[in-house]
């Protein structure tokens, strides 16, 4: 595998699946793990916060359909307030995780490639 591709890899981990998996891909794991478990529980804590104002919501009436809606109505509603408070945190660190990983991933040597080879 190409050094470029290699490279590429943590880069694309950080970006796509959950910052901080890049900087754990190149072994640095202190910094890794920090990222990864504060971007995840702030994921977690919202999570809870939408099934809480979710299970605030009681049946109207005994027709499940518009229960259901009138949840996804709560659903939604909390989603938005916690988007708003918590979005900005979570793009601030999903930022700061891709550009720590790009300039990690310009410097770092993948295992088993010389520097002199092509």
């Amino acid at each position: 595998m190409k050094v470029w591709w290699k490279r590429a890899i943590p880069i694309v981990l950080s970006a796509v699946v959950l910052p901080g998996l890049g900087q754990l891909y190149m072994r640095r794991y202190a910094r890794g793990a920090i990222l990864a478990s504060v971007f995840l529980a702030i994921l977690i804590y919202m999570t809870m916060q939408m099934m809480h104002d979710a299970m605030a919501v009681s049946p109207s009436n005994p027709v499940l359909s518009s229960y259901f809606e009138e949840l996804l109505q709560e659903c939604m509603a909390s989603f938005e307030k916690l988007l708003s408070s918590w979005g900005a945190i979570l793009a601030v660190m999903w930022g700061y995780s891709l550009a720590d990983t790009v300039r990690l991933a310009r410097r770092w040597e993948p295992r088993g490639d010389a520097k002199g080879r092509a």
